[in-house]
């Protein structure tokens, strides 16, 4: 008891340096705590089904003349039915889903929304998903659907959902089944659940030749010794039933389903670069309170002194100090719960969506953890210091003979502050060049438009009305959309020899001059026998833009003329490198987006154009559109809220250490302050002796700059690699990044120096 009334009289007989304690712990460990809650968000995904452990997705990868293609979701609708039948020593079940996106269904006069799967009897078995009610066999009748628990108590209250009437347009359904929702953090989001074979009929259901759309999912009887092995087993299932070619052949595989999310390029590399600068915070946010601790030494000693000389031991005093670190870090804690409180309340936006759901109450474990951590590297140290410090200090100043070992947590806390900046200036410049590289195509003025029209008469009447608005220049039509990745098909050459997969899009006649792409040679297809390409088509025919008009291939199977080439632009995104394409003309046919190009002032034509789609479809509901320079931005916008992330990790951390700089000097400067006042007697301006002290902060500072600037272009890089497309002079910006760093670390020395530096001479001395 005598103890911790000594440590909160201690605590509150310096208030200002405790203060500034909880301040930087709360910080460092709130950041922290954000941070490795991310990354456990991350690794969760599709954790909720049955027992994930034994639940795998399965996976293909075609291959032409060798060359192995991307590794697809997408599967052939029989694989994981032929898996189930043929490996039945390992596969218990199986089971087909194809995602169809956001879905509206009318009840009565109300409208009820979300996410549609469509899939086979197996589904419940398979996946693992609880049904509250209804048979889970009755997925294959017509006309049924099945309900989560979330949506039917969000759409129907406490009523039951049974039997409840949904229309899907005119088609009638009915609710025939409640789910448990299985959350949000799976690759699988389902409000509704239909039958496959009544939603996707007429999709190639069961063909083993081509139609590789499915998402497919196996449960095992228990986990293969050998990966490979199993791996070889599914393609054997594959070449069973679809033979190779002379040029194309096909592999199998699966992996757990939980590796479908935390597996991927893009989180994988996310999730490295936050689990470094989550280690970083950690480590400097303790060492920064080890460094303010034992900064505090030489005026802490002759009181340790005394209690050493009432008879305590050198335990007793370690048990002081223990505590002291443990009521410093329960203010951290209340402040790092405030500082949590206001992220969820103010910035959910802007650090990362739907907050609440990385720091929900399940991942309390990941405070306790930073906790302890900080507490082991915080606590430990100082008290083993301040318990070694000799009785006789009570009789004479006590001076730190020893002190390399600060210049090394210093070192430390500047290695990282330079490893952060560094990572910051590269996440800022490559989202600036992810945002305004030229996609190849008009981006500015183009918004896209649903067509929801069922007959080619509404089509025409919807395209003669968008054309006829005054704030519209033209419109053309498409099936797909620059930046939705396409459907792909194979290219053979005359003699039918396979040579690539090819994106390809069925195009109006006056979509290449509405969107703004440039024809390089040759001219759009006048009918279904010819086709547009774009230079990397040319490319992998081994031609050029100029020889490549005239040369026929073979698309899918039918014999096509190239009549055209025009220049590449961006099919998909930034993750991946510039895809073929081909071009048909369909400006006979009814397509499922319209392309309009706005006048300027674009923002304000696309507020109009907003305004006017409900009343043009006639409907009281607002009407989705979209430009293309937003649907950009939302594209890369996990990679806007990780900059966002690692600015505030970056000032956060930078305010850490001016913190524990302040401490340092402190110390130093009263190190030093015989010496200071002799040299300020014997003429020495404040300026020299601010340079003489910076002199020693730079000796420390530049290596470490340079360590923690070398780390940050390692992970950068590795951070970088799932982009095709990335920001040039890349050894420059780390440069910059590396003087900009000891810039504002001299700048704050300076400004801590400077004050104790123009203090008068006669008084320091009078204190010695």
């Amino acid at each position: 008891m005598n103890k911790i009334r000594y440590a909160f009289k201690t605590l509150s007989a310096y208030r200002s340096s405790t203060a500034i304690k909880i301040l930087s712990l709360g910080l460092g460990l709130t950041m922290c705590c954000f941070i490795f809650a991310r990354v456990a968000h991350d690794n969760s995904f599709d954790s909720k089904f049955r027992d994930p452990s034994s639940l795998y997705q399965l996976w293909m990868q075609f291959s032409i003349d060798g060359k192995e293609l991307p590794v697809q979701q997408a599967c052939l609708f029989p694989l994981a039915g032929a898996c189930a039948d043929e490996l039945s020593d390992i596969v218990s079940s199986a089971t087909v889903v194809n995602p169809l996106g956001s879905k509206e269904f009318k009840n009565g006069g109300n409208i009820v929304e979300g996410d549609l799967i469509v899939t086979d009897s197996m589904f419940f078995e398979t996946m693992g998903v609880e049904l509250i009610c209804g048979d889970p066999k009755a997925i294959t009748a017509d006309g049924g659907i099945y309900i989560s628990d979330v949506a039917a108590k969000k759409y129907f209250g406490d009523e039951s959902p049974l039997d409840k009437d949904l229309y899907y347009g005119e088609y009638l359904l009915s609710v025939k089944g409640m789910f448990k929702s299985w959350g949000e953090e799976t690759t699988l989001h389902a409000d509704f659940i239909g039958n496959i074979y009544e939603w996707c009929g007429g999709y190639r259901i069961n063909s083993w030749d081509g139609g590789d759309r499915w998402y497919e999912y196996i449960r095992l009887k228990e986990i293969p010794e050998s990966a490979d092995d199993f791996n070889k087993k599914i393609t054997a299932v594959l070449l069973r039933h679809n033979p190779p070619t002379e040029s194309i052949s096909i592999k199998g595989m699966a992996a757990p389903i939980r590796d479908t999310y935390s597996g991927s390029d893009q989180v994988r590399h996310m999730t490295l670069t936050l689990s470094i600068l989550g280690i970083a915070i950690l480590i400097i946010t303790s060492l920064n309170y080890v460094l303010l601790c034992i900064s505090s030494l030489s005026r802490r000693a002759k009181a340790i002194g005394v209690h050493k000389c009432n008879g305590a031991k050198a335990g007793t005093i370690y048990g002081m100090f223990i505590i002291e670190t443990c009521l410093v870090l329960l203010g951290a804690l209340l402040l790092g719960a405030f500082f949590w409180w206001l992220a969820n309340r103010f910035a959910q936006e802007t650090i990362y969506d739907n907050f609440a759901t990385y720091v929900s109450f399940d991942r309390v474990w990941i405070v306790l953890a930073v906790t302890v951590l900080i507490f082991i590297i915080a606590a430990l140290i100082p008290a083993n210091i301040f318990s070694k410090v000799p009785v006789s200090q009570v009789f004479r100043r006590y001076t730190e003979k020893k002190y390399g070992w600060k210049h090394a947590l210093l070192f430390i806390e500047f290695a990282g502050a330079a490893l952060v900046s560094g990572i910051l200036v590269i996440v800022l410049a490559q989202y600036n060049t992810l945002i305004n590289t030229n996609p190849g195509f008009d981006e500015d003025h183009i918004a896209l438009v649903y067509n929801p029209s069922n007959t080619k008469e509404e089509s025409e009447a919807l395209l003669a009305s968008l054309s006829g608005l005054p704030y519209v220049e033209a419109v053309t039509k498409s099936q797909y959309y620059p930046g939705s990745g396409y459907s792909g098909n194979i290219i053979s050459n005359e003699s039918g020899k396979k040579l690539f997969s090819t994106r390809y899009d069925y195009i109006g006649e006056n979509y290449i001059d509405v969107m703004g792409i440039k024809m390089l040679n040759g001219s759009f297809p006048k009918d279904s026998s010819e086709v547009i390409v774009n230079e990397k088509f040319t490319e992998l025919i081994d031609m050029t833009p100029e020889t490549a008009v005239g040369k026929r291939i073979h698309f899918g199977g039918d014999p096509v003329f190239i009549s055209g080439v025009i220049e590449d632009f961006t099919t998909g995104n930034y993750y991946q490198p510039q895809q073929p394409f081909l071009g048909n003309n369909a400006e006979k046919y009814t397509l499922r987006y319209y392309n309009v190009k706005l006048s300027e002032p674009v923002m304000e034509s696309y507020m109009k154009l907003t305004e006017a789609m409900p009343e043009i479809l006639g409907t009281s509901k607002s009407v989705h559109t979209s430009l293309f320079s937003n649907m950009k931005i939302e594209t890369y916008s996990s990679v806007a809220q990780f900059r966002s992330l690692v600015v505030i990790a970056t000032i956060l951390l930078m305010l850490i250490c001016a913190i524990g700089m302040t401490g340092y000097l402190s110390d130093e400067m009263r190190r030093r302050q015989r010496e200071i006042a002799i040299r300020k007697v014997n003429g020495a301006s404040t300026v020299s002796i601010v340079k003489l002290i910076c002199r020693a902060v730079l000796v420390t500072a530049l290596p470490a700059v340079i360590l923690g600037t070398a780390a940050a272009w390692y992970f950068s890089s590795l951070w970088l690699d799932q982009f095709a497309v990335t920001l040039d002079g890349l050894w420059l910006k780390f440069v910059l990044s590396g003087i900009l760093t000891v810039l504002i670390i001299m700048i704050v020395a300076a400004a801590l120096i400077i004050r104790r530096a123009s203090a008068n001479p006669v008084e320091n001395l009078k204190s010695e």
